[in-house]
């Protein structure tokens, strides 16, 4: 409760406390803010003409230090203009002094209220990004495990290629040494460049021993 009144707040504390409310009072910007970063409220009734600032000026404070915290501008400026700049600002409701206790009731209510949705849906939008990400990492985890699937797939259809290549081979060639020189050349195909020198290499001296 933030009035520099010590009369208006003293009576709006008091009928907090008999609505089985918990409260701190401040009698200006400077002693607000620091109740504000004291500990979290749910709702913070305050008045606009304030020795050192305007109630307004509050609005940016509360939600720095609380975004679920509902403010309450309880004020005797009923000035349109005073209404407009107030809801533009930011407030959850608008009151005129001298307060009605019953609509000062309603207007509480409905501030826990408010807070209380606003926690959910900050909640719930919290645990999607949750979700989110998990999601994402799943989505990342099945397509590297596609990738390394595809390549085995490739190489596997690369070696059947390759056998079937050879027995092609087979069933035209009619020496030992035609056979295993295709062999040699059609394995060679399958293996990255600094392997087919020595590929090469090999092939020559089985030939040479078997001459």
């Amino acid at each position: 409760v933030v009035d520099d009144d010590p009369v208006v707040r003293t009576a709006i504390c008091a009928f907090l406390g008999t609505l089985g409310h918990s409260y701190a009072n401040a009698s200006s910007c400077k002693e607000a803010a620091a109740q504000l970063d004291a500990m979290p409220f749910t709702s913070a009734i305050i008045d606009l003409n304030l020795p050192d600032g305007h109630g307004l000026d509050l609005l940016p404070v509360i939600r720095k230090a609380n975004p679920w915290c509902v403010p309450i501008i309880l004020t005797a400026d009923i000035r349109p203009a005073t209404i407009v700049d107030t809801m533009r600002a930011g407030a959850f409701d608008f009151l005129m002094k001298p307060v009605d206790l019953m609509s000062f009731e309603a207007s509480i209510f409905r501030a826990l209220n408010h807070h209380s949705l606003l926690r959910d849906r900050d909640r719930l939008y919290g645990e999607l990004c949750r979700e989110r990400e998990l999601l994402q990492e799943r989505v990342e985890e099945a397509n590297a495990e596609l990738r390394s699937h595809a390549v085995r797939i490739e190489r596997i259809n690369a070696h059947q290629d390759t056998l079937l290549q050879m027995n092609r081979v087979s069933e035209v060639a009619y020496t030992e040494e035609e056979v295993f020189r295709c062999m040699f050349e059609r394995l060679s195909q399958q293996l990255p460049l600094h392997c087919m020198a020595l590929s090469t290499a090999l092939s020559d001296e089985y030939f040479i021993a078997a001459m």
